[in-house]
């Protein structure tokens, strides 16, 4: 007798998606943006956050590289498609060009958790 087959699932994460997650207090209109879903690795880009510098500045969007799982525990709802965007295909194309060189072991906290490590550092 042959194994059962897992019946396959239709993916979840499509690079354009855009989600709203559990976000940091002082960040309640942030987004993230998927760029491109590699496997268990999923490339997002985080707008409306509020990252402190080193030099005192703001930054309000942030490129990251999350685990599927820590994406599934941070996103609340889904808010639309983005890839018809000339500022998605700018970082979409950005992230391409340096995949190689910034191939990081992807955040297995969730994203708010992750921003606070950052801001730390």
């Amino acid at each position: 007798m042959l194994p059962r087959q897992k019946k396959q699932e239709r993916p979840r994460f499509w690079p354009g998606q855009v989600w709203g997650y559990a976000t940091r207090p002082h960040e309640p209109n942030a987004t993230l943006t998927i760029l491109e879903v590699d496997g268990e690795r999923v490339e997002i880009l985080l707008r409306e956050v509020h990252i402190r510098r080193r030099d005192g500045g703001v930054k309000s969007h942030h490129l990251l590289t999350v685990s599927m799982d820590a994406l599934e525990q941070s996103v609340t709802g889904f808010r639309g498609w983005e890839f018809d965007s000339p500022a998605f295909q700018e970082f979409r194309e950005s992230w391409h060009r340096t995949r190689g060189v910034h191939r990081a072991k992807p955040m297995s906290l969730p994203v708010a958790k992750v921003l606070d490590i950052i801001e730390r550092e």
